[in-house]
């Protein structure tokens, strides 16, 4: 059986048990469940980082998302926390930076945990004009469009600022 929801997909095989269920794969790594907490298993089952979290989400570079009291943060394959859990929403922005949202805001942090914009930002999927001074687009190109005080720029898929905050207004490059 295979069930979709916002979180992920689960799988969950026909000896579906309620301490061993399979929720999602990635890099050899499973998320598992057990008396009502996330941990994680290795490719042959052992368990790495044991049931503590109230939803674990993909490991991805070496990074898995995870939820305590309501509160997203991120922990590395030793279990340690990168970032303590402290954001109402964590997803990815690319390979290496997350888009993080607190108090209806949106910003960046690194893979390492370094926070790359301050939640601020408004959130905008399309390229059209929008009118809030902090202002950040998730679209799937490169260069990535944000305005910082009113002005329009563009930062690279690492978060790196490559055309200064200067204009009234842009649209994607192509």
């Amino acid at each position: 059986m295979i069930i979709l929801n916002a979180c992920g997909i689960y799988v969950l095989n026909k000896n579906y048990s309620a301490k061993t269920p399979i929720f999602y794969e990635e890099d050899g790594w499973k998320v598992f469940i057990d008396n009502s907490h996330f941990g994680f298993k290795d490719q042959n089952g052992v368990i790495k980082i044991e049931p503590q979290f109230d939803l674990a989400l993909d490991f991805k570079n070496g990074v898995a998302r995870v939820v305590q009291d309501g509160k997203y943060g991120l922990i590395n394959k030793d279990g340690n926390f990168i970032i303590k859990p402290q954001f109402d929403d964590i997803s990815y922005f690319s390979d290496s930076v997350f888009l993080v949202k607190k108090d209806e805001k949106f910003g960046l942090i690194a893979l390492d945990g370094k926070t790359i914009l301050e939640p601020k930002f408004t959130l905008c999927d399309k390229w059209h004009s929008v009118k809030a001074d902090y202002v950040i687009s998730t679209n799937k190109e490169k260069l990535k469009w944000i305005v910082i005080d009113g002005k329009s720029c563009f930062i690279d898929e690492n978060g790196k600022m490559v055309v200064e905050p200067k204009f009234d207004f842009v649209v994607r490059f192509f």
